[in-house]
């Protein structure tokens, strides 16, 4: 039988179960547990793995070298990883969410890999602006990947 991961829209209580939505859980301080999978979630916007260290590659433009023995691959797949996780926990709590991680691009010595989930059924305002003039109106959850070359530092920013 094949488990699928299932999470709570309000307090991320998470189940394994099969395909089928599980009921909602009721607990004695009230709260309703209602659930609602990952894996359901529409995820065209997000770069795989590959896709993610090409990008960096190519940004870089053959000036990193990923093969390259202080090239901290195992921090920028742990950061990839749990960013990629907690965009779908955050996207199962929108009405329309549409989920983007966005190639790397340069900034100086540093590379900044993008991600943004949004819920569409927010009402876009054009004049929510954050300080790097990026719409912020229908974000849900947002920040960055930075990985900084000089020092070969991976840091998650939100």
């Amino acid at each position: 039988m094949t488990m699928k991961q299932w999470l709570c829209v309000t307090c991320w209580h998470e189940i394994l179960s099969s395909d089928r939505q599980p009921l909602d859980m009721n607990w004695s301080d009230g709260h309703v547990c209602k659930f609602k999978s990952p894996a359901d979630i529409r995820t065209e916007n997000v770069l795989s793995y590959e896709n993610f260290i090409g990008s960096l590659d190519k940004a870089g433009e053959g000036h990193i070298d990923l093969s390259d023995g202080d090239f901290p691959e195992n921090e920028l797949r742990a950061a990839y990883e749990l960013e990629v996780k907690m965009m779908l926990k955050y996207a199962i709590q929108a009405q329309l969410p549409r989920v983007f991680l966005y190639p790397f691009r340069k900034a100086g010595d540093q590379f900044i890999c993008e991600f943004e989930v949004r819920d569409l059924v927010k009402k876009d305002n054009p004049g929510q602006m954050n300080w790097h003039g990026q719409n912020t109106s229908q974000w849900v959850y947002a920040g960055c990947i930075l990985y900084d070359n000089k020092d070969n530092r991976v840091s998650r920013h939100h």
